[in-house]
């Protein structure tokens, strides 16, 4: 569900709905969004689904997680892509930064050499 600000009004309207503190506003929506993620376990219902691997970005940290009968466990390379390993996802992303068509581009390049 995603908070959006009412629309403006308009007329005699418009002076109280400057008046409103929307930093509150968008505190509340932070607070909620922030609620929800922690709230949700995204590896248990993955795990139900029996998916079998996915990728996780978690700020710099790149986890690729690969389901086993404990759970989901880190692993440095992608099973289902065995050529692919984490430094590989690394310089993937520190180019996509700079340049993400390019990155994009020479990423698929790469792979397509590598099979």
């Amino acid at each position: 569900m995603v908070l959006d600000s009412p629309a403006k009004p308009t007329g005699e309207k418009r002076m109280a709905f400057q008046a409103l503190d929307w930093s509150a506003f968008q505190q509340i929506r932070q607070l909620l969004t922030e609620r929800t993620r922690a709230r949700f376990n995204k590896n248990a219902l993955y795990a139900s689904l029996g998916v079998p691997e996915f990728w996780h970005l978690n700020g710099k940290n790149w986890q690729i997680l690969v389901l086993t009968d404990e759970g989901y466990i880190e692993q440095d390379h992608s099973p289902t892509f065995p050529m692919i390993q984490k430094a590989d996802l690394y310089q993937f992303l520190e180019t996509a930064l700079g340049d993400e068509v390019s990155a994009e581009i020479g990423f698929r390049q790469w792979v397509r050499q590598q099979i």
